[in-house]
């Protein structure tokens, strides 16, 4: 996977660290959901980060093209 950006890399420490710490069953339930939803948009910005990369060369290799 793609490095993660700084501020969803911290979120994640923030939460896996004891500052979060559950003390009940449904902070722990909020908690875990909570990284599950972080870890998928984590991966969906990682997705379109490659996708926007990918258009891009396939918009300069056009260009290119199109000069010659």
């Amino acid at each position: 996977m793609a490095s993660k950006r700084p501020e969803v890399r911290q979120l994640k420490n923030k939460l896996n660290s004891y500052v979060c710490e559950p003390k009940t069953y449904s902070l722990y339930e909020r908690i875990e959901s909570l990284k599950h939803r972080l870890e998928n948009l984590s991966n969906a910005n990682s997705e379109m980060l490659r996708t926007l990369k990918e258009k891009r060369k396939s918009v300069e290799e056009y260009v290119d093209s199109v000069r010659k």
